[in-house]
């Protein structure tokens, strides 16, 4: 465990120069006293000796840390990550007061609050809580913090001289939603006197205080956020990166992979497309669908199964758009399906789907008599002992049933578990199949 090990001669230092130290305050950007140290800075040979130790440091623990300021003995960390930083002043900050009282979180908590607790991705400060440290963070994998009297280094969490389990992560909210059609409000702290500069993507901003409101003027990912300059603290601070998702959805760019384009089909077959749409990826919060030319739409609009119906020889195609509160996406992912005369499934329909605890069979009486099974009198000549039976996609029967001359037939489908089947219709001397799909 790395620990900030201040010597007995660091130690004489700080204390060849303690008559000329001082107590004073700073303020947080919501006007909160935060106890300081005015501090004289060493003399040439003191803070050569200290970036003589900070240097050992960095060379025991094969660190990666890279220095961006020299030693000083006027400031630290707590004061460069929550104050210095935004332009504050050079002063030394300790986590607690001199009267043993909590000080540093005075940033995050009490009554006026600057800052609120938040996840890394959106952090722009953090709290060593077990290593009694700060630092301002620049992404998810490099910070920038002062170690102690050291110079100040931009390392990763973990690569510098202090305990960095149990970090704590804050920033300046803003909120509003997170999705816009026209326009929305967004807002962030309420700070009297304060300056508030808006920035944007895909909107337009009109207002100049805490709380502003954002048009679209694109659609597309967007985002607003603001830096407040305040009168108390005489800092400026960055609030968070809200985003959101600006007008209807976008179209997903490529085909998915693993399906052939185009799909090729026989007459009268059933055609299941998965497609891999992200929609929370696109702006999305549901699915609309079509289908035209040589396929009949057969699951609902909205279904995540796309399935057709090859009904006519030549070319069908379908799309899927994304849905939003904000409308329909005026482009869509666009598939072809390729449907031949050369397989006909004996002429097989089934309805309905997809299929839940049940299927109807029905026949095409053209498609029999294409296949010479339809007598003169429109009975079918199925010859003897014809059967159904349903197969998984690994060639097991699942299910069998005997044909006995219905021309509606209907089989129980609840004991399947959701997935892609072949149904059969097994004959004398042929087998005709098409598949069906089952969800529930």
């Amino acid at each position: 465990m790395k620990k900030f090990i201040i010597t007995s001669i660091m130690i004489v230092f700080y204390f060849s120069i303690a008559q000329c130290d001082y107590w004073t305050t700073i303020k947080t950007p919501t006007n909160v006293s935060v106890e300081a140290k005015y501090r004289t800075e060493g003399s040439p040979a003191i803070l050569a000796a200290l970036e003589a130790y900070a240097a050992d440091w960095i060379d025991d623990n094969d660190s990666d840390a890279v220095k961006v300021e020299p030693a000083s003995l006027t400031y630290n960390c707590h004061n460069y990550a929550w104050h210095k930083s935004d332009g504050g002043s050079t002063r030394w900050v300790n986590a607690v007061d001199r009267y043993e009282s909590t000080n540093i979180n005075r940033y995050w908590s009490g009554a006026t609050p600057t800052y609120e607790s938040t996840s890394l991705s959106k952090a722009t400060k953090v709290y060593y809580s077990s290593g009694d440290h700060s630092a301002k963070i620049r992404s998810a994998s490099e910070f920038e913090s002062k170690w102690g009297p050291w110079g100040r280094y931009r390392h990763s969490p973990s690569d510098c001289p202090y305990t960095s389990s149990n970090l704590q992560y804050y920033y300046v909210p803003v909120t509003g939603d997170e999705l816009i059609c026209t326009s929305k409000t967004y807002s962030t702290r309420n700070i009297s006197g304060a300056t508030y500069s808006w920035s944007g993507s895909k909107v337009s901003i009109s207002g100049s205080g805490y709380s502003v409101t954002a048009t679209k003027t694109s659609d597309g990912y967007g985002w607003i956020k603001t830096s407040i300059s305040s009168p108390y603290s005489g800092t400026t601070v960055s609030s968070e990166k809200q985003e959101f998702w600006a007008g209807k959805p976008g179209v997903q760019p490529t085909w998915p992979a693993g399906n052939p384009t185009p799909i090729q089909a026989g007459i009268y077959d059933y055609v299941y497309i998965y497609p891999d749409y992200q929609e929370d990826a696109l702006g999305a919060t549901g699915r609309y669908w079509t289908a035209s030319g040589a396929i009949t739409r057969l699951s609902s609009p909205t279904a995540t199964v796309l399935a057709v119906e090859a009904t006519s020889t030549g070319t069908g195609n379908f799309y899927l758009y994304g849905t939003n509160v904000c409308g329909t996406a005026t482009t869509g992912w666009h598939g072809v399906v390729s449907v031949s005369a050369g397989k006909s499934g004996g002429g097989m329909k089934v309805s309905p789907i997809p299929a839940d605890s049940y299927i109807e069979i029905s026949f095409d009486e053209n498609e029999l008599s294409k296949a010479g099974l339809l007598k003169d009198d429109k009975s079918y000549d199925f010859g003897s002992n014809p059967y159904f039976r349903i197969v998984d996609k690994l060639g097991e029967v699942k299910i069998t049933q005997k044909y006995s001359s219905e021309k509606i037939v209907q089989i129980n489908t609840s004991q399947l578990l959701p997935g892609l089947y072949t149904l059969q219709l097994v004959l004398k001397d042929k087998v005709f199949s098409i598949n069906i799909l089952v969800s529930r």
